[in-house]
């Protein structure tokens, strides 16, 4: 039987990470969402019925009548050469919010990241290349290296020892797509700092004292939470704004 209070906690903590990230980069102040305080009424469209303005995407306005028919909120994670210039853009460029279909590949073949899953926010990652086996050929002018897929490689990596699946590094992945397992909606902006906290462990001895038995310290929600307030006032610095709560 799955723990519904765990889950409702999980949930109720990555609210207050996006709700946090939007004060760090609007500097607006913000009531942070409480179980106990009522929900503004909503209009059929899924907007709040007093102010019009449009509102992240929920379970409930995710959904429809028809469950057969509901959409998932996700992101695609651009290869090296789908992009006109990773330098200038920066990792940002890499992420875009995309809407899967319930019969999407993700949801029957997609890969598990466990890193993910141990900070509290399991992502499923899925590249069409290793899974199915479409191939992106290198068009004339293009570098060899146009199919690498950085993000979603060390998105993919494992908890013992900081390593992708060795498909996952011999091969280019090409564009990959990610959901929540849990199929909540999530935002670019999350996946990328998702990314970003992978690439900073990395960057460590994390993984080799891991090995040899000597992790220095938990991952968990609030490591990952302090990572992502840190993250996002650096970029706030940096003039980066954030698109809407919904991740578009």
């Amino acid at each position: 039987m799955q723990d519904t209070d765990g889950f409702e906690t999980m949930l109720e903590m990555q609210k207050h990470i996006l709700l946090r990230i939007v004060k760090l980069l609007t500097g607006s102040k913000i009531n942070y969402p409480s179980q106990n305080r009522a929900q503004p009424p909503r209009s059929q469209d899924g907007r709040d019925a007093n102010t019009k303005t449009p509102i992240a995407a929920t379970p409930s306005t995710q959904s429809s009548n028809n469950p057969a028919h509901t959409r998932i909120w996700g992101v695609k994670i651009h290869r090296q050469g789908e992009f006109p210039s990773f330098t200038s853009t920066g990792p940002r460029a890499r992420f875009v919010t995309e809407h899967f279909e319930p019969t999407h590949p993700i949801f029957k073949v997609g890969e598990l990241c466990p890193l993910t899953v141990v900070y509290g926010i399991p992502i499923v990652v899925y590249s069409p290349t290793l899974s199915v086996g479409w191939d992106y050929p290198v068009k004339p002018g293009e570098k060899c290296d146009t199919a690498d897929n950085q993000p979603a490689v060390y998105l993919r990596i494992e908890t013992h020892n900081g390593f992708a699946p060795f498909r996952w590094q011999i091969m280019s992945p090409g564009p990959c797509y990610a959901v929540r397992q849990d199929k909540q909606p999530l935002t670019k902006e999350l996946l990328e700092t998702m990314y970003k906290f992978h690439a900073s462990i990395l960057d460590t001895d994390y993984f080799l004292e891991t090995r040899e038995g000597n992790p220095p310290y938990a991952i968990t929600p609030e490591v990952f939470q302090d990572f992502s307030e840190k993250y996002w006032k650096e970029q706030k610095k940096a003039g980066r704004t954030m698109s809407s709560g919904d991740g578009r």
